[in-house]
Protein backbone atom coordinates (compact mmCIF):
# COMPACT_ATOMS: atom_id res chain seq x y z
CA UNK A 1 0.00 0.00 0.00
CA UNK A 2 1.64 3.40 -0.89
CA UNK A 3 0.97 6.12 1.57
CA UNK A 4 0.93 9.71 1.39
CA UNK A 5 2.48 11.56 4.19
CA UNK A 6 1.51 15.14 4.97
CA UNK A 7 3.43 17.88 7.10
CA UNK A 8 1.97 20.82 7.49
CA UNK A 9 2.62 23.98 9.69
CA UNK A 10 -0.21 23.43 11.71
CA UNK A 11 1.53 19.71 12.93
CA UNK A 12 4.51 20.06 15.87
CA UNK A 13 7.27 18.82 14.07
CA UNK A 14 7.04 15.11 15.35
CA UNK A 15 3.37 14.87 14.10
CA UNK A 16 2.70 13.65 10.84
CA UNK A 17 -0.85 12.57 9.45
CA UNK A 18 -0.58 9.46 6.65
CA UNK A 19 -3.42 8.70 4.62
CA UNK A 20 -3.62 5.91 1.21
CA UNK A 21 -2.18 7.76 -1.54
CA UNK A 22 -5.08 8.30 -3.78
CA UNK A 23 -6.59 10.83 -6.09
CA UNK A 24 -9.48 11.38 -3.60
CA UNK A 25 -9.79 12.34 0.04
CA UNK A 26 -12.28 13.88 2.22
CA UNK A 27 -12.54 17.68 3.13
CA UNK A 28 -11.10 16.82 6.98
CA UNK A 29 -8.41 14.74 5.59
CA UNK A 30 -7.99 17.71 2.78
CA UNK A 31 -7.89 20.46 5.53
CA UNK A 32 -5.18 18.04 7.76
CA UNK A 33 -3.15 17.76 4.43
CA UNK A 34 -3.21 21.87 4.10
CA UNK A 35 -3.16 22.74 7.93
CA UNK A 36 -6.41 24.56 7.53
CA UNK A 37 -10.28 24.44 8.46
CA UNK A 38 -12.49 22.59 7.15
CA UNK A 39 -14.81 25.55 6.88
CA UNK A 40 -12.21 26.79 4.60
CA UNK A 41 -12.15 23.28 2.19
CA UNK A 42 -15.56 23.41 2.05
CA UNK A 43 -16.10 27.04 0.56
CA UNK A 44 -12.90 26.28 -2.14
CA UNK A 45 -16.03 23.03 -3.03
CA UNK A 46 -18.91 25.66 -2.72
CA UNK A 47 -17.07 28.16 -5.23
CA UNK A 48 -16.16 25.45 -7.91
CA UNK A 49 -11.91 26.61 -6.85
CA UNK A 50 -11.46 22.74 -6.23
CA UNK A 51 -13.24 19.76 -8.00
CA UNK A 52 -15.00 17.03 -5.82
CA UNK A 53 -17.98 14.65 -6.42
CA UNK A 54 -20.89 13.52 -4.04
CA UNK A 55 -20.75 9.55 -2.99
CA UNK A 56 -23.00 8.29 -0.63
CA UNK A 57 -23.63 12.02 0.83
CA UNK A 58 -20.09 13.23 0.80
CA UNK A 59 -18.04 15.44 -1.18
CA UNK A 60 -14.79 13.59 -1.96
CA UNK A 61 -11.78 16.14 -3.20
CA UNK A 62 -10.03 15.65 -6.22
CA UNK A 63 -6.26 16.00 -4.92
CA UNK A 64 -4.59 17.40 -7.76
CA UNK A 65 -7.23 19.81 -7.92
CA UNK A 66 -6.73 20.66 -4.40
CA UNK A 67 -3.00 20.85 -4.99
CA UNK A 68 -3.33 22.77 -8.30
CA UNK A 69 -4.97 25.10 -6.38
CA UNK A 70 -2.62 25.10 -3.21
CA UNK A 71 0.44 25.59 -5.90
CA UNK A 72 -1.53 29.06 -7.62
CA UNK A 73 -2.51 30.14 -4.35
CA UNK A 74 1.20 30.22 -2.55
CA UNK A 75 2.52 32.13 -6.13
CA UNK A 76 -0.02 34.39 -6.08
CA UNK A 77 1.09 35.23 -2.13
CA UNK A 78 4.19 35.30 -3.65
CA UNK A 79 3.64 37.70 -6.34
CA UNK A 80 2.14 39.82 -3.95
CA UNK A 81 4.77 39.80 -1.17
CA UNK A 82 7.05 40.76 -4.13
CA UNK A 83 4.80 43.87 -5.17
CA UNK A 84 4.71 44.73 -1.65
CA UNK A 85 8.58 44.77 -1.15
CA UNK A 86 8.77 46.72 -4.38
CA UNK A 87 6.56 49.73 -3.23
CA UNK A 88 8.28 49.86 0.28
CA UNK A 89 11.76 50.26 -1.47
CA UNK A 90 10.63 52.92 -3.78
CA UNK A 91 8.96 54.53 -1.08
CA UNK A 92 5.02 54.11 -2.25
CA UNK A 93 3.85 52.03 0.22
CA UNK A 94 3.84 53.23 4.35
CA UNK A 95 4.04 51.06 7.08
Amino acid sequence: MTLTVAHSPSFSTTDIAMFPAVSECTITQAATLLGVREGYIEELLDDDLVKHRLENGKRLVDQNSLSDYWQDRKRRHAWLDEMVLMNQEMGLYDD
